[in-house]
């Protein structure tokens, strides 16, 4: 310890430093991946907070699409459906909407010649 404190001018240790850095290099792909995960004791994830990457600002909030009663048929039938309406937002049971479908050739060109509708 006295010849390092007086000989400081020397590098010593540049090993040490070098496989600290790289270590945590080397753990910075496995804790972004954990840090998506959102099922980890809390103190986990105040700890992975600095490595979730930053949430997508989108035009329209994601819905989580949920099974409920066909707002046409009502409770009578009792058709549950994860259809919605593109225009109301309300579900729909397969017998009150209209399914578009296009080949896999057209969907890329999206002309309006190649859409069959099918009621």
């Amino acid at each position: 310890r006295i010849f390092q404190f007086n000989n400081s001018q020397i590098k010593h240790n540049t090993r040490r430093p070098y496989l600290y850095e790289l270590s945590l290099e080397l753990m910075n792909g496995n804790l972004k991946e954990r840090a998506k995960q959102n099922k980890l004791p809390k103190d986990l994830l105040i700890f992975l907070e600095p490595y979730k990457e930053p949430a997508s600002t989108s035009d329209e909030p994601i819905r989580p699409i949920r099974r409920s009663i066909c707002h046409i048929c009502g409770s009578k039938k009792n058709n549950r459906s994860r259809l919605e309406c593109k225009d109301c937002g309300k579900n729909v049971c397969k017998q009150h909407s209209i399914a578009v479908i296009t080949c896999n050739k057209c969907q890329g060109l999206q002309s309006d010649d190649s859409d069959m509708e099918i009621e």
